[in-house]
């Protein structure tokens, strides 16, 4: 009994997609040491881990454009949906939330520890820091999370319906 070229065991390629989830990781995890390495020895230099961030951004947005234009994303919010209380939806715009205040409170903790001098004016360097950094970071990290999710949902109804259009003929 042989196999056609393009039939392939079912279980080989579940075994070939734990590998490369394990390589996956292990390269994120790589380039997160290597930032954290970096910036320990060598202070904030943007352009010493600009490879390292390059490969952590870029493969997050491949993976959206791929998975939006195959439909696969449109499969992966309706999981989703379906085991989680909170929608997706809901759920990107509060990690734009939260990340844009994460960002304030670093900016603002940095410049009372950088900048201030004594604890009333370390108090007030934080203060104006992480309420003019809040307002700048979490509307705009929110409203770019939301935008992001909404262009990938209707990429990838539309690719699905072109799928089943497909299909159907």
């Amino acid at each position: 009994m042989f196999l056609s070229p393009k039939m392939k065991d079912e279980r080989i390629t579940i075994m070939q997609n734990k590998i490369y989830k394990e390589i996956y990781i292990l390269v994120i995890l790589f380039c997160l040491g290597s930032i954290a390495v970096k910036h320990y020895l060598y202070g904030f230099e943007f352009q010493l881990i600009a490879t390292e961030l390059f490969i952590l951004i870029g493969q997050g947005i491949y993976y959206s454009v791929r998975a939006s234009m195959t439909g696969l994303f449109s499969s992966e919010v309706e999981l989703h949906d379906r085991r989680s209380r909170l929608p997706m939806s809901s759920k990107t715009i509060l990690i734009g939330l939260l990340f844009g205040a994460a960002l304030s409170l670093y900016f603002g903790i940095r410049s009372a520890v950088l900048y201030g001098e004594g604890t009333a004016q370390s108090l007030n360097y934080f203060l104006i820091t992480f309420l003019g950094a809040f307002m700048i970071y979490v509307p705009f990290l929110a409203v770019t999370m939301a935008v992001s999710f909404y262009i990938s949902k209707k990429k990838s109804d539309a690719a699905v319906e072109k799928a089943l259009k497909d299909d159907d003929e």
